[in-house]
């Protein structure tokens, strides 16, 4: 998700059992990761990216107990409807990694 080159941003969730973390790339674009520690409870998130504008598709990766990355590797899916502000379910008990690209 971040390189050495990368700068980490703030990232808050008010829920405590989802943390999010968040870095914006050289290229511009922007990754963000949750992390859903409820073994029980999907959450549904409200995203709002601030100083930076953000292509409305990017790349999905997820990784839980739905879904087992396979040989360590986790396919990532098109999304779309992304942008600098949009709603997402996070499954629970799951990673989830967003890279959005900047706005071309």
């Amino acid at each position: 998700m971040a390189d050495l080159n990368d700068n980490i941003v703030t990232a808050a969730s008010s829920n405590s059992l989802l943390s999010v973390h968040a870095a914006t790339h050289k290229d511009g674009s922007v990754a963000i990761m949750f992390i859903n520690k409820d073994s029980k409870n999907n959450a549904t998130v409200k995203v709002t990216v601030t100083g930076a504008k953000l292509a409305a598709s990017g790349t999905r990766y997820d990784f839980g107990k739905s879904n087992p990355g396979t040989q360590y590797m986790v396919p990532g899916v098109a999304v779309n409807d992304l942008g600098n502000s949009f709603t997402m379910n996070v499954p629970s008990y799951t990673i989830t990694d967003l890279v959005i690209p900047k706005a071309q």
